[in-house]
């Protein structure tokens, strides 16, 4: 009887089955088809934010510079005004007398230097040792040859050291020397003996060369 059964429904099962199976097909495609399109947004969308942006180059503009002009300043000796100082003594009786005392005193200012020359005889004025200079009365003429050209002065006497420029009566020693030179011997670039040796530069009267030797001992 079961027999008989399966074989008058054995066709209907089958397309019952089959068909169901190829439903679970299309869903499975369906849902593969979803699969993929969801990846490929996802890859797409990382792709875009990722893209480098071109950022163009800023140049920045050039600017000029205009070189400055040192406008040279002429300082005036300043005058302090009189102050009047008041003393009042009163006698017995009604009679006042009164006394007053005027006092005027006037600033010299310091020297401005004018050059490069000036600013170093300056500074070494500043270097000066009045111990080690003790008992020395000597007056140092440059004649500086290149650079700064001109005529300065250095002198020593009674423990006090002054500069100055132009011609100076009966100079101790007379030194006709580059300024560039000069430079390079006092900060010792340059060995002064062997400058002198070689006639880069002159001193003059040979009787007096000492001053140039002990020069350097004068100043720190």
């Amino acid at each position: 009887m079961l027999d008989q059964l399966w074989d008058e429904h054995r066709e209907g099962f089958a397309d019952y089955f089959l068909g169901g199976f190829e439903i679970v097909k299309k869903i499975l495609t369906v849902l593969f088809s979803a699969a993929l399109l969801l990846v490929a947004l996802v890859v797409l969308s990382g792709c875009s934010k990722a893209a480098p942006q071109a950022t163009a180059p800023v140049t920045p503009a050039p600017q000029a510079i205009v070189p400055a002009t040192i406008v040279p300043t002429t300082i005036a000796p300043t005058t302090i005004a009189p102050v009047a100082t008041t003393t009042a003594t009163k006698a017995p009786g009604t009679t006042t007398t009164v006394t007053t005392k005027t006092t005027t005193k006037t600033v010299t200012p310091a020297p401005v230097a004018r050059n490069d020359f000036d600013t170093y005889l300056a500074r070494l004025q500043t270097k000066f040792l009045p111990a080690a200079a003790a008992g020395v009365t000597c007056t140092y003429q440059f004649n500086i040859t290149s650079g700064d050209t001109g005529l300065y002065w250095l002198k020593i006497a009674n423990g006090k050291c002054t500069v100055g420029d132009g011609a100076v009566a009966n100079p101790t020693l007379t030194i006709n020397v580059g300024e560039q030179l000069w430079a390079d011997m006092a900060s010792g670039k340059v060995d002064g003996t062997a400058a002198f040796l070689t006639g880069k530069y002159t001193a003059a009267p040979m009787s007096n060369i000492k001053y140039l030797q002990n020069m350097k001992s004068y100043f720190n």
